[in-house]
C-alpha cells in the first residue's frame, strides 16, 4: 500500500538550530584590576570578560563557594561583570572563578589565584624563661611574632648583627632563636627585625641576664 510522505521544510530546523547555537556561551576569562599582587587594605576589582556575548547573569565564586556580596565592602550583582573589593583583606585570599548564564547556556572561567599581601605589623619578642637565666645550666628560646605575609626574620644583639655561635639555633623559619646553654657572654639586649617586600618592623628590646 502506498503511504504518502510528509515533508517538513529543512529551513525550519536550520533556523531553530542556528538560533540556539548562537546563544551558547563561550568560556569567559577572569582578570584582576592590578598587575601586581593585591595589598591588604587596597581597593581593587575582578572582571568577568565575555567579549561580545549576550549574558543575562553573572556569578562569582571563591574556592568553589558562591560569593554573597555585602556592600559596601564587597559589591557585585547578577547583571554586572564586576566584583568590587572596598577594600580587599587578607581573608579574601583564594581561587576565584566567574560563571555566566543566559536562558540556554552556562559557562565558567578558569580559576584565578588571588593572594593578598599584608604589611608587617605588631612585631613582638618574648622568651620562655624567667629572668635571670642560670648560666651554663639553662637554655632559652626567644620567639619573634608578627602579623604579615611572606615574612623574613633577622636578629640583633646590642644593636649589632647576631654573631655566629654554635650555641645559637634558629628554628621556625628563623622566627625563634634558641640559646643552649646560656652563658654570661649572651647577656645583652636582643631585638628581631621582620620584613617583607612591603615594609619592615622592629620588635621591642628584650634583655637577657644571667645568674651564676
Amino acid at each position: 500500500m502506498y503511504s504518502p510522505s510528509i515533508f517538513i521544510p529543512l529551513t525550519h530546523f536550520s533556523i531553530i538550530s542556528c538560533s540556539h547555537l548562537s546563544d551558547l556561551l563561550n568560556v569567559p576569562s577572569l582578570s584582576l584590576s592590578v598587575t601586581t599582587r593585591p595589598v591588604n587594605g587596597s581597593n581593587i576589582h575582578l572582571q568577568c570578560n565575555i567579549g561580545s556575548q549576550t549574558v543575562s547573569s553573572y556569578f562569582f565564586y571563591r574556592d568553589e563557594q558562591l560569593i554573597i556580596c555585602q556592600p559596601p565592602r564587597l559589591n557585585c550583582s547578577e547583571t554586572s561583570s564586576y566584583l568590587y573589593f572596598r577594600p580587599i583583606t587578607e581573608h579574601d585570599t583564594g581561587n576565584y572563578t566567574c560563571a555566566i548564564q543566559n536562558p540556554v547556556s552556562r559557562n565558567s572561567s578558569a580559576p584565578l589565584s588571588v593572594n593578598v599581601a599584608v604589611n608587617v605589623s605588631q612585631v613582638t619578642l618574648s622568651n620562655n624563661a624567667s629572668s635571670p637565666v642560670l648560666a651554663e645550666k639553662e637554655s632559652v628560646a626567644l620567639t619573634c611574632s608578627s602579623l604579615g605575609t611572606d615574612l623574613s626574620y633577622s636578629w640583633r644583639l646590642d644593636g649589632a648583627a647576631l654573631p655566629q655561635n654554635p650555641r645559637y639555633y634558629l628554628t621556625g623559619s628563623n622566627s625563634t632563636l634558641v640559646i643552649s646553654p646560656v652563658t654570661r657572654n649572651d647577656q645583652g639586649v636582643f631585638t628581631c627585625i621582620v620584613s617583607n617586600y612591603l615594609n619592615n618592623g622592629t620588635s621591642n628590646p628584650l634583655s637577657l641576664s644571667c645568674k651564676y
